[in-house]
């Protein structure tokens, strides 16, 4: 008989850990899928951005997006932002301002400048 029930409770505690592990799961695949919807809406909203007419520089642009999309070299963009050494060029305008204590509104204005 005591054997009947530890075989009972290993049996059970088996279902319980089975049942946590897919609980996480679920839990991590929807996470996931919200992340990746997120990621999505934020490109579909840049992108459209970028097919308008008549864009400028923005602050949310990262370096990259500005290379890309505005024809200026990373040489151009440096100067104009007043670094001469190479940095992420996946960071946005505007944390790089706020990293560097510099002023994001004459930055933007001397890379539209630099643009026309």
């Amino acid at each position: 008989m005591p054997n009947r029930n530890k075989k009972r409770k290993n049996s059970l505690m088996q279902k319980i850990i089975y049942i946590l592990i897919i609980i996480i799961l679920i839990f991590l695949i929807f996470l996931i899928a919200a992340r990746t919807y997120e990621n999505y809406s934020l490109w579909q909203q840049r992108h459209y951005y970028f097919r308008q007419n008549g864009i400028t520089i923005q602050s949310w642009m990262t370096l990259k997006e500005i290379e890309h999309n505005f024809n200026l070299t990373y040489s151009q963009i440096y100067s104009a932002i007043g670094n001469t050494t190479a940095i992420n060029y996946h960071i946005s305008l505007d944390r790089y301002c706020i990293f560097y204590n510099k002023n994001c509104a004459q930055i933007i204005s001397e890379l539209n400048n630099l643009r026309k």
